[in-house]
């Protein structure tokens, strides 16, 4: 059975955005010269960790800065291009007021995907309570969304 429309084209909010994310990260979280070019082999051990290697995956892997710097860099932007594609297609009633909780926040990646692909909710008053085991990405995620949010 097809969902037609579940994954529409992508925003253009989402697009302009992710066109000009790698600038904004290198704001939120410049990375030295040493640490960009360990940078792909940092890529290689997530994936690896993400996939074939799961049972190997650090509980805590968003605490380990080469595996954030990973994240960050390579699967932060696809996952949001993903989300926000998802989003854009499902029918969504959030009511202002309404409480989102995230759990596994990380970087908030489903906050920032939301402000990328919904921009008529940007003016709407929304509770958002993410939750993740380390302190660090979610610091870096809210450093994120207020780069990216202009707030």
């Amino acid at each position: 059975m097809a969902f037609k429309g579940l994954f529409p084209p992508p925003p253009i909010d989402l697009i302009r955005e992710l066109e000009g994310f790698g600038r904004l990260l290198a704001e939120v979280m410049p990375l030295r010269a040493k640490h960009r070019s360990a940078l792909a082999g940092q890529i290689r051990a997530l994936s690896a960790y993400l996939t074939i290697d799961r049972d190997q995956l650090p509980p805590d892997y968003m605490n380990q800065p080469p595996l954030l710097s990973a994240y960050l860099h390579y699967f932060l932007p696809w996952n949001l291009y993903r989300q926000g594609r998802l989003l854009a297609g499902l029918d969504l009633h959030i009511k202002p007021g309404s409480q989102i909780v995230d759990l596994g926040a990380g970087p908030l990646t489903f906050l920032l995907a939301l402000w990328l692909s919904r921009p008529h909710l940007r003016g709407e008053e929304l509770r958002y309570l993410g939750l993740d085991r380390g302190e660090t990405v979610l610091k870096l995620g809210r450093r994120i969304f207020r780069q990216l949010s202009g707030q």
